[in-house]
């Protein structure tokens, strides 16, 4: 790493610091991240750790891993007798996943000591130690929908996720299992993943949506309208910012993402709605 956590007792790590070097460790680790979390078993972990404080070396290399490893998923951090503060969340415009703040950062005036940023990471699989269980057995990805709009475990605990670096499939143990040809996917969409944010499809929230019991925004058929045709419409609903589910008529009718007051329209329009 680029040693800027030695500063302090190591005049050549200032000398050969620049954000060049930064910039070029930043690509190394995440080539290094993505190697030693496919060397994992299922349930195995991996611990990140450097003597850095740059966020583009530590952050933004777990978030690396996240975004093209869907199984991958982090676990808190302890280490007694030191005292730690949690990853930072943004830096210089860009935001990093919610759960980064599981990550640690020891900083020099805290402690006495050199700084460092440690990641604790899980492999999904047999094995897993996850208390949420669900995390392990369906992936990062499809806990934090489950999470977002408070949709049971029981409603998917018979149903098989497939994951790829860009996205999550959900079906049956039967479809998901059937290998006689070579398809080009297997189930529906659950979501898409993005490199900050994971978007739930608009198909899969019909079929499962109709137990969620948060982030759920009731609308009119006049909104229902403006909404299904891809726009957006001014209401004010007890949901958090964020992806959100729109229900006509105690149907679900797709996603779509909210900025208080602004609900803007998520919904595929080449997809009819059964």
């Amino acid at each position: 790493c680029s040693s800027e956590g030695t500063l302090r007792k190591s005049d050549e790590a200032l000398e050969r610091w620049s954000v060049r070097g930064i910039q070029r460790f930043s690509g190394l680790q995440k080539g290094l991240i993505i190697a030693g979390f496919d060397a994992l078993k299922p349930g195995g972990e991996l611990v990140y750790s450097t003597c850095t404080i740059a966020p583009e070396e530590n952050e933004g290399v777990i978030t690396h891993l996240l975004a093209k490893r869907p199984t991958a998923s982090l676990l808190p951090v302890e280490l007694a007798g030191l005292a730690m503060r949690p990853a930072v969340q943004e830096w210089e415009g860009k935001t990093f996943p919610a759960e980064i703040v599981l990550c640690r950062r020891i900083l020099p005036q805290d402690n006495d000591t050199e700084a460092f940023f440690v990641a604790r990471v899980q492999k999904a699989g047999r094995g897993c130690r996850e208390t949420k269980g669900r995390r392990g057995e369906y992936g990062r990805q499809v806990a934090m929908i489950l999470d977002r709009f408070a949709i049971p475990d029981s409603v998917v605990a018979g149903l098989a996720f497939e994951s790829t670096p860009a996205a999550v499939f959900v079906g049956t143990p039967e479809a998901m299992s059937f290998d006689a040809l070579v398809p080009l996917r297997r189930g529906i969409r659950f979501c898409r993943i993005f490199p900050h944010s994971i978007k739930p499809a608009s198909h899969a929230m019909q079929l499962l949506g109709r137990w969620a019991t948060r982030n759920c925004i009731r609308v009119t058929t006049e909104q229902a309208v403006i909404l299904a045709n891809g726009g957006e419409t001014c209401i004010e609903a007890d949901a958090d910012d964020g992806f959100v589910l729109v229900v006509w008529e105690g149907f679900v009718l797709g996603t779509g993402i909210y900025r208080r007051p602004v609900l803007r329209s998520q919904m595929p329009r080449f997809r009819p709605v059964d």
